[in-house]
């Protein structure tokens, strides 16, 4: 019996005990970027630049040449610099001298009938008496250059063309005619222009022969536009948790965050404890009766061979 309380008094104190453990935990993150706006340079707020991401400025003209930026688009343009007849929104026709009928009135613009409304001061659309006129308005100014009137009359007479806008009449010619009167807009006594204009295409109609248009040649010009690149900044997206090891996207180690923790075993519960006592209280009476049985007709002072406990031990047997 004594021998069965000294075995189970060395199993007890033989149980294992788990040590503490302290680990290190740290904040891992990713790089992440904040974009700014499209800008020609970066900012101190946004020191990077994407040179993949960029669009263009607006063009920007200039009489000099301009200076040869990086990424600079710089364009050369010829600019025709004239004056001409000032546009016109009204024509008039008056007798000079005696009365006349009309047989037809026809108004072109650029070769094709265009609209107009009028009104008439001692006449009509088919007499016109002394000093008598007609007027035919047009819904918009209209370019004089590519105005036309035909009248038909079966008398020879003389009229004047008088042409204006709202404000003031602008050329007047006197044409003597004798059955058919047929007037172009380029033909006047004098002619009011428009103040100077650059215009990338020239006036249309034969400059050199026409006294509807002043001209000073061809203006060269520049023109410009920048790129401007999408601007950012680059900085460290933590993850939420201090963790053991990288996780997608936090893959970087910052090693200097971090925090410890100490890990300590778990203590049995007491059924739990009851249950490993018994177990090894039956194991150790059934290998105390096959040592007792096995130790019979031994002689005094032999060794009892004791089971493997963890400890090298030898108890010699007692009477």
């Amino acid at each position: 019996m004594k021998k069965r309380i000294i075995i189970l008094l060395l199993l007890l104190l033989i149980t294992p005990v788990k040590a503490k453990e302290v680990i290190k935990k740290y904040k891992y993150y990713e790089i992440a970027k904040e974009y700014g706006p499209y800008s020609i340079t970066q900012t101190e707020d946004f020191p990077m630049i994407d040179y993949n991401d960029f669009i263009y400025t607006d063009y920007i003209e200039s009489e000099n040449i301009p200076k040869n930026e990086e990424g600079r688009q710089i364009e050369i343009i010829n600019y025709y610099k004239y004056k001409r007849t000032k546009n016109i929104n009204y024509i008039k026709v008056q007798s000079t001298s005696i009365d006349f009928n009309i047989s037809n009135i026809k108004i072109e613009y650029d070769g094709e009938p265009i609209g107009y409304t009028y009104e008439a001061n001692n006449g009509s659309l088919t007499k016109l008496k002394k000093r008598g006129y007609l007027i035919f308005k047009f819904d918009e100014e209209i370019d004089q250059n590519k105005l036309k009137l035909t009248i038909e009359s079966d008398t020879s007479a003389a009229v004047n063309i008088i042409t204006g806008d709202c404000s003031s009449e602008q050329t007047k010619k006197t044409v003597a005619f004798g059955g058919t009167l047929e007037w172009i807009g380029t033909d006047a006594t004098y002619y009011v222009y428009s103040d100077w204009v650059e215009d990338i295409y020239p006036y249309e109609l034969d400059i050199s022969r026409s006294r509807t248009v002043i001209s000073k040649g061809i203006i060269k010009k520049y023109r410009y536009r920048d790129k401007m690149y999408k601007i950012y900044r680059e900085y460290k997206n933590y993850s939420p948790d201090y963790m053991l090891e990288a996780k997608q996207p936090y893959v970087i180690k910052d090693e200097n965050l971090f925090i410890e923790e100490t890990i300590k075993s778990e203590k049995p519960k007491l059924d739990e404890k009851i249950d490993n006592h018994q177990t090894k209280e039956k194991t150790l009476n059934n290998k105390l009766k096959d040592t007792e049985n096995n130790s019979i007709n031994q002689k005094d002072n032999e060794i009892i061979e004791v089971p493997n406990t963890g400890i090298n031990m030898q108890i010699k047997k007692v009477k």
